[in-house]
């Protein structure tokens, strides 16, 4: 069989992507297939000019969110990445199968994708070829996994504007969908000669934003240092069984034995049954269970061996009646605290940077969710505002509604809070995926660790959908290892009063789905009150609020060797806190500041890639003091002798600091500002040098750096370019300046390109041995510049 179509979207061959965050899709109704090859060629007629790129890939084996994509991702400056991926039934959730490196596009350029999907005895074998001109990038896979799409279903194309870009315009010149055959020699599709049924079109990309019933893409992201980041697909995990284990079954029974062959039913029970020290084995399947994991067994939750395992707080809802233009089911009674705050039932904050909700998302802290055919509808505040694509529920009449017909489909509803409460010491929980939870903001987090839990546990453990938080940690001596947190209401990861947490391989994306405002918190991880703390080869891009955010009388953190890029507010920022080794990140194309260093004193920089479209590096005083009632200083230490809330005393080596693209009230790359005029940048005591600083002009904005003037009550002063800044400060003196498009220092990995690496032995700072030992990637004594790879 064979299928073309060259008028996707109604204008011929043309897709235009207005504004950041516009998506849209494409599918033929007509074809229903499996084993298939899904061919499109597209040509790049505009490309973004910052931010994150424009995305576009074909389909197959696709219904709804359900499907194969393989895509290609396209930067501003050409660079490329090709992503194969995974659909599992909802726009948040997306797993990234094979990625790698591609071809370099130009303006004008045109590329060819092409997907194979073939059904094999070992499961569904996948190849993704992009070809652009004579260079092709190939990826494979096997989908071996119990998520494994082995459904006849449609096939199509896809394409995503990141959230921070500006623009693209995309020309398809075909779509071809033929009996698969190997993806080896992949060649550009000839213009068609055979009209094919139209497909059918949702949402259109010609739109300025993805519409608010569909939560956002999640954008490729490549893997940091070594090994892979975020969890295992869930039903992937190998882990062995010790003797004694206690195993547990949705088929199983409450009053048996808790063996193999007499498995319990609940994790509830076998926390009662096991023994001190032994693990819970919990077989494929679902799991609609709140657990306090109390009893002090220091106990292992694991999955069994290649099962998918789920503990879901959703249930299918049924016995829907029309009433009207909506449908109604009666007897809904679950209900669920909507405060925005840590105190339940509270209202929210009113003073500036205080307030939770977002005037323009007024449901967001209501944790209640529904699922249609597995996309989310939006809740609304009353009866008369549903429509399709969105839900009420009426806590007084016990009712939920909703605007489009379930009849004939899947209709699912949170009603439970939250899934684990860890309340002792030493447990680990691995293998397993926790979802669909809706989580008021006091619960913390659909896994919550509290005191006294010592030297918790979590690992590949996949986190999504869930209403508020997806783990929170507030124990000591904790590790979170190759865990995913994504698509969850308004964070990824919280942790507090979490003093030696060791935060590995973690990924992080796609949080905050419902708009909270990004202060005081929402986004990928925030951590407060904690002490020596690590986090490192981690993954915190594509959230809509800060990446990573230590806030708080953090004191000693460890944030080394991750990729911190594309979330709409600040990357990373370090606040309120003391010493903290910054090294080896790439901190790269975040909708505000690329790295905020504010009221804190010994942060070294070393090796880093850091941009945002704001300003890519800025220390910031304003007039909060540490004392022993200031809000955010620990309780546990109220006259702690290492804060002191100022900044200062820091270094800032061998970093590429990427300027923004457009015009701003401060400064393009570097700006060091005392709010409170009581200190000159000379008195706080930085010493920078090393550096490369990129402008793509010398206008965009007319200074590179802005520096508190050596006079106590000034203001600041602007630097045009680095030679004046030199002059005028003693800093950077043998940094380096790069302006202009084709100067651009770094790769699409964030890495230094090979002409900037050249200069590495006339311009970069030895690494300390003290800052490479606590840094994967870095070798003590070396030379070189930027993050290293």
């Amino acid at each position: 069989m064979t299928f073309v179509n060259r008028s996707i979207f109604g204008a011929p061959d043309t897709i235009n992507l207005t504004g950041g965050g516009a998506m849209g899709s494409a599918t033929f109704s007509g074809v229903k297939a499996s084993d298939v090859r899904v061919t499109s060629t597209v040509g790049f007629d505009k490309l973004p000019s910052s931010g994150g790129g424009v995305r576009y890939g074909v389909l197959a084996r696709s219904s709804g969110w359900s499907g194969y994509r393989g895509t290609v991702t396209v930067q501003p400056s050409g660079a490329t990445r090709v992503l194969l991926d995974r659909l599992d039934g909802t726009a948040s959730a997306v797993t990234t199968l094979a990625s790698g490196a591609g071809p370099t596009v130009a303006v004008g350029s045109e590329v060819t994708v092409a997907l194979d999907s073939v059904d094999t005895s070992a499961g569904v074998s996948l190849t993704l070829a992009v070809m652009s001109g004579s260079s092709t990038e190939t990826v494979t896979f096997t989908d071996s996994s119990a998520a494994a799409i082995k459904a006849q279903a449609s096939a199509g194309l896809w394409t995503y504007l990141a959230g921070t870009s500006d623009a693209a315009t995309l020309r398809v010149k075909s779509l071809d969908v033929t009996a698969s055959s190997s993806v080896g020699a992949v060649s550009p599709t000839p213009a068609p000669t055979t009209p094919a049924p139209a497909p059918t079109t949702s949402p259109s990309p010609s739109a300025s934003a993805a519409p608010t019933s569909a939560p956002v893409e999640v954008p490729d992201v490549p893997t940091p240092s070594t090994g892979t980041v975020g969890s295992a697909v869930v039903g992937t995990t190998a882990y062995a069984i010790p003797a004694g284990a206690v195993f547990v079954s949705p088929s199983g029974s409450d009053s048996s034995a808790g063996t193999q062959a007499a498995p319990l039913k609940t994790l509830a029970r076998a926390q009662e049954l096991a023994a001190k020290g032994a693990t819970i084995v919990l077989r494929a399947g679902s799991y609609h269970e709140n657990v306090k994991l109390n009893a002090n067994k220091a106990l292992t939750i694991q999955a069994y061996p290649k099962e998918a395992v789920w503990l879901d707080g959703s249930s299918v809802v049924s016995g829907w009646a029309k009433s009207g233009s909506v449908w109604v089911k009666s007897g809904w009674t679950a209900e669920f605290d909507a405060s925005p705050t840590f105190t339940k039932g509270a209202p929210d904050g009113e003073a500036e940077g205080w307030v939770s909700v977002n005037k323009n998302y007024p449901m967001a802290s209501h944790p209640d969710q529904v699922w249609l055919s597995g996309v989310a509808l939006a809740q609304v505040g009353s009866l008369a505002q549903v429509t399709a694509g969105k839900f009420y529920v009426d806590y007084a009449a016990d009712k939920l509604y909703v605007g489009s017909d379930p009849t004939g489909k899947e209709v699912r509803a949170s009603d439970l809070a939250m899934a684990l409460a860890v309340q002792t010491p030493n447990y680990t929980i691995r293998g397993i995926g926790i979802r669909r939870y809706a989580v008021p903001t006091f619960e913390m987090g659909a896994v919550r660790v509290d005191k006294p839990a010592v030297a918790t546990t979590i690992e590949n453990v996949v986190l999504e959908q869930n209403g508020s938080i997806g783990l929170s940690f507030d124990a000591i001596n904790g590790s979170i290892t190759n865990v995913t947190s994504r698509g969850n209401g308004r964070m990824g990861f919280h942790a507090n009063n979490a003093d030696g947490l060791v935060v590995t391989r973690v990924l992080a994306t796609n949080n905050n789905v419902e708009k909270f405002n990004t202060s005081p918190f929402s986004g990928g991880f925030k951590m407060s009150r904690s002490r020596n703390v690590e986090f490192r080869q981690s993954i915190f891009s594509d959230n809509t609020g800060t990446g990573l955010w230590m806030d708080e009388s953090v004191f000693n953190s460890s944030i080394v060797s991750n990729e911190i890029s594309r979330n709409t507010g600040n990357g990373l920022v370090v606040e309120l806190s003391s010493k903290s080794l910054v090294s080896n990140n790439v901190v790269i194309d975040n909708g505000a500041t690329g790295l905020v260093v504010m009221n804190t004193d010994r942060v070294d920089l070393w090796n880093n890639s850091i941009g945002g479209s704001r300003i890519a590096l800025m220390f910031q005083q304003d007039s909060r003091t540490y004392g022993p009632t200031a809000t955010g200083r620990d309780p546990r230490y109220p006259n702690d002798p290492e804060m002191t809330w100022k900044i200062g005393n820091s270094t800032a080596r061998n970093n590429v600091i990427i300027g923004q693209t457009g015009s701003d009230r401060w400064c393009a790359a570097l700006c060091v500002y005392d709010g409170t005029k009581a200190r000159t940048a000379s008195q706080m005591g930085f010493t920078f040098n090393g550096n490369v600083f990129y402008r793509a002009t010398t206008s965009t904005p007319s200074e590179l750096v802005r520096w508190s003037v050596d006079s106590v009550g000034g203001n600041w002063r602007t630097y045009a370019n680095l030679a004046s800044y030199q002059a005028g400060t003693g800093q950077d003196k043998s940094s380096l300046e790069y302006t202009g498009a084709a100067a651009y220092p770094l790769t699409s990995s964030g890495v230094v390109t090979s002409t900037v690496a050249a200069k590495a032995a006339q311009v970069a700072q030895a690494v300390p041995a003290a800052v490479s030992a606590r840094t994967p990637g870095l070798t003590s004594g070396s030379k070189v510049l930027g993050p290293q790879r």
